[in-house]
């Protein structure tokens, strides 16, 4: 194995978002040493530094924090890694140096194999954070040819799902798999033992199709989350909303708007999670809106650019009880809910 470093301070503009974040960081004072002596052993990235805490940077974007290792693993070949030191995300210092993996078992050989196996059209695997009632999730979503077996297996190689299909069905075979998790409460199973469970890193998705091909995904597990939306419901509302009463008629109101439509707005979410999860970039790919009336149910995905809905006037009736969530999920898929209840004024 081969590799090499470079101690150049991003040049080329696929390395925007570590300049970016360099920058940000020349203002204070660093806490820790810049890693150095980036190398590879047994797969894995290697560096030297006394910091608690570092974020991992793939090809110029973020995938994963570490915390009293000085390692992290798996990387892959004709990739290029950064690392970056802080005190469990405070007080970072700059940049180190890049470093650009090569596998020699690879050959340098980067065009495509004839011979590779097939791969699922979406792999997903994700977290689902609902910030109002305090529960964790994890969810999955697999789509492609049709196939007859299915396995999960987590950064350390363990099988976590084996779904295998039978009789006339393994001859039909399934082309979509999708889950959903227990979702404890807090209280039942706390933020940190949750991530316990399922660690950050490449999560592989192994099958057979119904041809007896084998067919396989990859996906990064993510625990950085979005922080939750701050919502605002009505004409001049006196401030957020969030939460259900047990009662609905102690629910806050909410004031129509003049055409007799109910506008709910959120600020835009930049950041993570302040509490929950690790922190990390965020960039939020859709805002998902829900609202639930008496007789209606409505659910609409919004753009990152978009930061509020207007409940049509027909879907709304004055003195009657209304329900929503605006739920914000991030470019790894990972998506964090918040639930306002209200009364029509």
């Amino acid at each position: 194995m081969t590799y090499s470093t470079n101690t150049r301070v991003l040049v080329t503009t696929s390395w925007t978002t570590l300049a970016l974040l360099v920058g940000s960081f020349s203002g204070g004072v660093m806490a820790w040493d810049v890693p150095t002596n980036l190398g590879e052993q047994d797969d894995a990235l290697v560096w030297e530094s006394e910091a608690p805490s570092f974020n991992i940077y793939e090809d110029g974007g973020y995938i994963a924090t570490v915390h009293g290792t000085n390692s992290y693993e798996p990387i892959f070949s004709n990739s290029e890694y950064q690392v970056v030191a802080h005190d469990h995300g405070n007080q970072f210092t700059a940049i180190s140096a890049s470093f650009f993996y090569l596998d020699d078992d690879d050959d340098g050989d980067l065009e495509p194999d004839d011979s590779e196996e097939l791969e699922f059209d979406e792999a997903e695997l994700y977290f689902e954070l609902n910030n109002t009632d305090g529960d964790l999730g994890i969810h999955s979503v697999v789509d492609g040819d049709a196939w007859t077996n299915l396995k999960y297996e987590d950064v350390n190689g363990r099988v976590l799902i084996d779904v295998q299909v039978s009789g006339v069905m393994a001859k039909q075979g399934l082309t979509e798999f999708f889950f959903e998790s227990a979702e404890p409460t807090f209280d039942e199973l706390s933020p940190a033992d949750f991530f316990a469970r399922f660690p950050a890193g490449i999560y592989d998705f192994e099958g057979t199709t119904i041809d007896g091909e084998d067919i396989e995904a990859e996906t990064m597990l993510s625990q950085v989350l979005p922080a939750p939306a701050t919502i605002y419901i009505g004409a001049n509302p006196a401030g957020p909303f969030e939460g259900c009463e047990d009662d609905s008629a102690l629910d806050p109101s909410a004031m129509m708007e003049l055409s007799g439509g109910l506008r709910a707005q959120w600020d835009p979410v930049t950041t993570h999670h302040p509490d929950i999860g690790m922190p990390g970039e965020i960039e939020v790919e859709i805002y998902q809106f829900v609202f639930e009336g008496e007789e209606v149910h409505l659910s609409v995905d919004l753009d990152a650019d978009t930061t509020e809905f207007i409940i049509p006037a027909e879907f709304i009736h004055s003195g009657a009880p209304g329900k929503l969530e605006v739920l914000v999920r991030d470019a790894t898929h990972n998506q964090v809910g918040t639930e306002a209840c209200f009364q029509v004024q």
